[in-house]
C-alpha cells in the first residue's frame, strides 16, 4: 500500500536534492553582497547603538553571591571557633568528670 504522506525529513530531502549547488561564482557575489550589506548597517548605525563592550558593571550577581558565601564561610568558622574557644576555657571537655 502506498503512503500518502511522506515523513517532513524525505519531503525536505527529494525538495532539496531537485535544487543543484549554486556555483562559486553565484556563492562569492552573494557573500560580496551581505558584506556590502552589513558594512553599510555599521558605517550608517548611530554611535549609541553600538554598546560599549569595555564598559563593565562593578558588582554583578556571581560577585555578590561570591562575597556573600564568604562572608557565611568565615561567620560559621568564627562561630565554631568561638565555641571550641569557650569550651576550652571553661576547662575543656573533661570539666564534667
Amino acid at each position: 500500500m502506498k503512503r500518502l504522506h511522506d515523513s517532513f525529513g524525505e519531503t525536505l530531502e527529494r525538495l532539496l536534492g531537485q535544487q543543484l549547488p549554486p556555483s562559486s561564482a553565484r556563492m562569492e557575489s552573494t557573500i560580496n553582497r551581505v558584506w556590502e550589506r552589513l558594512h553599510a548597517e555599521i558605517v550608517d548605525a548611530p554611535a549609541e547603538a553600538a554598546p560599549d563592550v569595555a564598559v563593565r558593571r562593578p558588582w554583578t550577581l556571581p560577585k555578590i553571591g561570591f562575597v556573600a558565601g564568604m562572608a557565611a564561610a568565615i561567620a560559621s568558622v568564627v562561630a565554631f571557633s568561638a565555641t571550641f574557644v569557650r569550651s576550652l576555657w571553661h576547662g575543656g571537655p573533661s570539666a564534667d568528670e
